[in-house]
C-alpha cells in the first residue's frame, strides 16, 4: 500500500479518511484473490504465504500526515493491520522530531509498527535512530552519494543503519539509480546494492522492487519487472557475493526487521 489517494499534502481528516480508504481497498483486494495473495502483519505470516506458494502483502507505509495528531489513530491503524508508518508530515521536520513525534516513534515501537525513513530530511532520520528502539526501514531507497535524488539516503546514515540493525530496501527507479543523465540499467542497481551492503553491513540491505511513480516512464534496464529479479542476483553473484549473502538480501534482511519492529 502506498500513501493516501489524496495524496501526500492531505492533512487532519481528509488524510485518515483516504487512508481507510486505501486500507478498505487493498484489504479487499487481497481477499479477493486468496489463491495468490494472503494478507500479513508479522514475520511468521510472511514465512506461511512464502511456504504457501502466495505473495505476502504488508500493509504500509502509511503517512504520518495521516495520524491526524493523534496516537489512538495510530493503534487504529495497526488493529487494521498496518505495519509501516512513513516519517513525513508536521511531527517529522526539516530539524527533527517535535516532542508528540518521539511519544509516535515510541508508541510505534511498542506496537511492532515499522518506522520508514525513506524520503526523510537527514536530521529528522538522526533524531528517529537516536529516539527508537527498535530497527527502522527505507523502503524505497539508494545511495545518494551515487545519484542525488530526495528519497536516497546519505552515507553518514548508511553507516548508523548498522548499528540500529535496520533495512535499506534499494529501490529500482530510475530516477534514484541512474548515472549522470544515461539510461539507468542493472548494473547501477547492483552498484547501489554494493555501496548500501559495505556502509550498512550485509544485515543492512534489501530489494524494495519498486519501478517509480511516473506513468509510462521507462523501468531501469534489464529490471522491467518482477521476472527480471534473477538478472540482478546473477549479477551480484559474478561480483562474488555469497549465497548467504544474495539469501539475507533477498528475504533474511526483511523478514528480521519486521519480526525485530516490537522494541524489547
Amino acid at each position: 500500500m502506498r500513501e493516501p489517494a489524496a495524496g501526500p499534502d492531505a492533512t487532519g481528516d481528509s488524510a485518515v479518511s483516504a487512508t481507510l480508504d486505501r486500507i478498505d481497498a487493498v484489504s479487499t483486494l487481497i481477499a479477493s484473490c486468496p489463491e495468490v495473495l494472503r494478507l500479513v502483519t508479522g514475520a511468521d505470516g510472511m514465512a506461511e504465504a512464502r511456504d504457501s506458494g502466495r505473495i505476502a502483502p504488508l500493509l504500509g507505509p502509511v503517512a504520518g500526515a495521516a495520524l491526524a495528531d493523534s496516537l489512538g489513530t495510530l493503534r487504529a491503524y495497526h488493529a487494521l493491520g498496518v505495519r509501516s508508518i512513513t516519517v513525513a508530515g508536521a511531527h517529522w521536520t526539516a530539524t527533527g522530531l517535535t516532542p508528540f513525534g518521539e511519544s509516535v516513534i515510541r508508541e510505534m515501537n511498542r506496537l511492532g509498527v515499522l518506522v520508514d525513513l525513506s524520503g526523510a530530511a537527514e536530521e529528522t532520520m538522526d533524531r528517529v535512530l537516536a529516539v527508537t528502539r527498535a530497527p527502522v526501514i527505507l523502503s524505497r531507497s539508494a545511495a545518494r552519494v551515487l545519484t542525488d535524488h530526495p528519497d536516497n539516503v546519505c552515507d553518514d546514515i548508511l553507516r548508523r543503519l548498522r548499528a540500529n540493525r535496520g533495512v535499506c530496501m534499494v529501490s529500482f527507479a530510475p530516477d534514484q539509480v541512474r548515472h549522470d543523465d544515461q539510461s539507468a540499467s542493472l548494473r547501477d542497481v547492483a552498484d547501489h546494492v554494493e555501496h548500501v551492503r559495505a556502509l550498512a553491513g550485509p544485515e543492512s540491505v534489501g530489494l524494495a522492487g519498486s519501478y517509480g511513480t511516473a506513468v509510462d516512464a521507462p523501468h531501469t534496464i534489464g529490471l522491467e519487472d518482477a521476472s527480471c529479479y534473477p538478472n540482478l542476483i546473477a549479477e551480484l553473484l559474478h561480483r562474488d557475493w555469497s549465497e548467504v549473502d544474495i539469501a539475507a538480501l533477498t528475504w533474511g534482511n526483511a523478514a528480521r526487521v519486521v519480526r525485530e519492529a516490537k522494541a524489547p
